[in-house]
């Protein structure tokens, strides 16, 4: 079957400037793509392919090969703008991509800085908007590029995103496309490739196989990305499900073996936002059966207010009315042959109806076949049952130990009914007894329902968490299931704990437990929760279970029947934070080095033991201590901190721009961190306002500087944010705003920022007023949120350091094991400094010691342009010296791992 669809495909392995370095698969995977696209039926004529370098014999026949310089894909994208339109558009990139602060994502075409030049690229933000604007109806991106900071390009030169060649303004993003985008990585990471393949290309082709959904089984966890059309029996993938629930998490998994933090995320835009899916692929059609659904007497119809039927085979259920489904009696549907249906009816609180063939089971042998709901209007007085079935229950273990849960049950309400300043919803009603207590009321009225649901599980949680005493459990009986059920669900972590997977996050509400098959809501709750109370209840029927955390995301389905079922938990999540591991005393974990012996210092040194040499790091002297460990790629560092705060090891820990409103929950959060340090709170403060620059909240920036005590505050990032706020609001233009960077500039020498986002920050800045940054800033480490350095010298002890960024001479400095080396005890060796015998050190202080003092000490001088000059080649003087020092050629990554995208 041929799809109405055009596809562009991206792949650069090799770049025109020879500095920048090659890398292997990106062509790899614009094949894979081409192949892939002609499989689902996408015509070869309408697949164009832009790749360097180009062999068109690499390709299928019939499409359409490309050179990927800059003109010739913004010709691809013109042409498609002006006369392509159809059902889909896929896009792949694959190459070097970069992230600049307050604009987003950059793809770099081949001949980018050709000629000195920055404008070949693609700001991917504002390409998407323009592509939402074209007639395709559904839209779809790969990415699988890096997103790390500017300055760890070689020094390539001002990365100032290029956007399409539609002005803004001339298009508007049409709300009836459906925009999805997949990236292989958040802002500040790399996407590492292996195998000679991008990781996100692979797993997303590998997913999206057809073989694959040919051969798929009713339990594979694949079957969560199908969208069935129960007016039609088509079934369609949905990208995102399949993106969150499974692709993503291979991606980390890979990333994680290189000890490297990579977050891939999918972005829906537009009608997928508000269709709640992402039609990447149709699968081919099933034998159905057709349903008549109705009523009888067809008068009792008006009363009826919704309807389901759960399927055996299909993960969720058919509802209505729902969104995009009114309520219609009759209906006709479509449902799989040989299916097994629950069908079920809600009635209006008010109506004198009763359904008398509620549940209703009926398989589906036969192509037609009819669900008719019965209704009779019931004698005057309905007698109450007294099982339980028409409450929802907290059921009390009954063995020995349940008289001291209810003993807790009963301390723990208050006269009104009221738990933990919870207020029973409308139309309901509390009683206690023996077995626990209930909450009663209408089974008609599903507001009341819902909430009493909610009430519940809160109810159930705060009396579990209460821990009155051993050998009791409690569970929650939902509406409908009588009163005395015993637990049929067992979490099982086997040789983990709560603390093992979470760490400091152990009471964190991270675990999820979705229904497919049940209205109500999801119950959520923490690690401590499920170690502590590891039983449940559960309706029969396919749930998924989820463990959300901000290094690592699990998740797995299961089936819950009439025997009791045992679900085993993971072992270990994606890539913990060091943190974690050193709170546990891991014998091969990280060290904790504390910064007192640093106090008065800019930097810290950290020596990384291989073979008979060492290899020196750099990292701020915060005040607070870091956990360090020697990697294959050199060496992880991270702030240590007590908090039992989500958000810091999302922001501090991983480096991920994730949370939203960073303002507001500073605020909240009242100057203080829980579980930290006053300096935690400062460094939480300085990241999360990087974050709110990156998505262009200037004013929220401005709030956070305005929350930190500046008497109490040393870190240069704060000036470093209100500099570029200054700068993006146009505070500061011309002369003043070059004499401005520049000053931080020469700041920059003897103290860098506390986080990496600082350097990438100063390298635009800098590039965009054409002035020149030290060279060692194009070896700061990407995959650390903190200003990680790699000091590339000799390895011998006494060799000469620059004074103006390495101050450690005289000095104990921590040595950290080889990968897989276990010391006895702690490690020291000292730092010394070789003699200045031809004084070009206290010269080249000098320098620097002038420059700062000319532009500190006469602004209104400094803004001629003659003096900015003369400042200029000082400063240009200055890093051209600071480069000797360096080796100039390109060093391979210490990894041994694939280069970056």
């Amino acid at each position: 079957m041929k799809l109405n669809a055009d596809a562009l495909i991206i792949g650069i392995d090799r770049y025109d400037r020879t500095d920048f370095p090659e890398l292997p698969g990106c062509v790899n995977d614009a094949v894979a793509a081409a192949k892939w696209l002609l499989d689902i039926g996408v015509p070869p004529e309408r697949i164009i392919a832009h790749v360097s370098p180009m062999d068109p014999h690499q390709f299928p026949g019939g499409l359409i090969v490309l050179p990927a310089d800059a003109k010739a894909i913004r010709l691809s994208f013109t042409k498609l703008s002006e006369k392509g339109a159809g059902d889909k558009l896929f896009l792949f990139m694959s190459g070097h991509g970069k992230h600049v602060l307050g604009e987003g994502p950059l793809f770099l075409c081949q001949d980018f800085m050709v000629g000195n030049d920055p404008s070949y690229n693609l700001k991917i933000d504002e390409y998407i908007g323009w592509l939402r604007s074209w007639r395709y109806r559904d839209q779809f991106l790969f990415y699988d590029a890096c997103q790390d900071a500017t300055a760890s390009v070689r020094q390539i030169g001002d990365v100032k995103g290029s956007g399409p060649t539609a002005v803004i303004g001339t298009y508007r993003p049409d709300p009836a496309v459906a925009f999805t985008a997949c990236y292989a990585c958040s802002a500040g990471e790399r996407a590492w490739a292996g195998d000679g393949r991008g990781v996100l290309v692979r797993y997303a082709l590998e997913e999206l196989d057809p073989k694959l959904w040919a051969g798929l089984h009713n339990d594979d966890p694949e079957q969560d990305a199908i969208v069935y059309d129960w007016s039609t029996g088509t079934r369609i993938v949905d990208l995102n499900e399949l993106f969150k629930n499974i692709i993503s998490g291979k991606i980390m998994d890979v990333a994680n073996t290189g000890d490297r933090f990579q977050t891939p995320f999918c972005q829906p835009l537009g009608r997928a936002l508000v269709d709640g899916y992402s039609a990447v692929m149709a699968l081919p059609p099933i034998a159905t059966s057709t349903v008549n659904l109705d009523v009888d007497p067809p008068g009792a119809v008006r009363d009826v207010r919704s309807v389901s039927l759960r399927s055996q085979i299909i993960v969720a259920p058919f509802r209505m009315p729902s969104k995009g489904v009114p309520l219609k009696i009759p209906a006709i549907l479509k449902l799989p042959l040989q299916d097994q249906i629950n069908a079920a009816c809600r009635l209006a609180p008010e109506s004198v109806w009763r359904v008398v063939n509620i549940p209703l089971v009926q398989r589906l042998g036969s192509a037609d076949a009819e669900v008719i709901f019965e209704l009779r209007q019931p004698p005057p007085t309905l007698p109450r049952s007294n099982d339980g079935t028409d409450e929802i229950n907290i059921v009390v273990d009954p063995r020995p130990g349940g008289g001291l849960m209810s003993t807790e049950i009963a301390r723990q309400l208050a006269p009104d009914g009221k738990i933990g300043g919870a207020i029973l919803p409308p139309n309901a009603t509390f009683r206690k007894d023996a077995n626990g207590l209930s909450i009663t009321f209408s089974q008609n009225d599903s507001v009341s329902i819902l909430n009493a649901s909610r009430l519940a599980i809160d109810w159930l949680k705060t009396l579990r968490r209460a821990d009155p005493g051993k050998g009791g459990h409690i569970v929650l009986s939902p509406v409908g299931q009588p009163r005395d059920v015993q637990p049929n669900v067992h979490f099982d972590f086997d040789k983990s704990t709560a603390a093992l997977l979470g760490g400091f996050l152990e009471n964190n509400e991270c675990v999820t437990i979705d229904s497919y098959s049940d209205e109500m809501p999801k119950r959520t709750m923490s690690l401590r929760d499920t170690e502590n109370h590891p039983v449940e209840w559960l309706e029969p029927g396919q749930y998924r279970i989820t463990i959300d955390l901000p290094w690592g995301k699990w998740t797995e389905r299961f089936r819950v029947g009439e025997k009791a079922v045992v679900v085993g938990l993971p072992q270990r999540i994606g890539l913990e934070p060091l943190r974690n591991r050193y709170r546990r005393h891991d014998l091969d974990g990280p060290a904790l080095i504390k910064t007192d012996d640093f106090i008065d210092l800019e930097t810290m040194p950290i020596a990384v033991r291989s073979k008979d040499t060492l290899a020196f790091w750099t990292v701020p002297a915060t005040g607070v201590p870091v956990v360090a460990i020697a990697t294959k790629g050199g060496l992880r560092v991270e702030l240590y901190s007590e908090t039992t705060l989500r958000e810091w090891d999302e922001l501090i820990t991983v480096g991920r721009f994730s949370t939203r409103d960073s303002a507001g929950l500073l605020k909240a959060l009242g100057g203080k961190i829980p579980d930290g340090t006053a300096l935690d709170f400062v460094l939480f403060a300085i990241a999360s306002a990087y974050a709110e620059f990156d998505r262009r909240n200037l004013p929220a920036v401005r709030m956070i500087m305005e929350m930190i005590d500046e008497q109490a505050v040393r870190f240069r990032d704060i000036g470093l944010l209100r500099l570029a706020v200054d700068v993006a609001e146009g505070r500061l233009v011309g002369s003043e705003r070059q004499h401005a960077i520049m000053l931080e500039i020469v700041e920059l020498f003897p103290k860098a920022p506390v986080f990496r986002w600082g350097v990438s920050l100063l390298t635009d800045l800098a590039r965009r007023t054409e002035l020149p940054l030290p060279r060692w800033v194009d070896g700061i480490d990407p995959s650390s949120s903190l200003t990680v350095l790699h000091v590339r010298q000799s390895a011998r002890l006494d060799f000469p350091l620059n004074p103006l960024n390495f101050q450690a001479f005289g000095r104990p400095v921590r040595v950290l094991p080889a990968v897989g080396e276990v010391l006895a005890g702690p490690l020291y060796t000292d730092v010394v400094m070789q003699p200045d015998l031809d004084g070009r050190m206290e010269k080249r202080l000098a320098e620097w010691q002038k420059l700062q003092g000319m532009i500190e000490t006469d602004k209104a001088a400094a803004y001629d342009p003659d003096i900015l000059q003369e400042q200029k080649l000082l400063l240009e003087h200055l890093v051209e010296e600071d480069d000797t020092e360096r080796e100039t050629k390109p060093e391979k990554d210490e990894s041994g791992e694939a280069e970056p995208a």
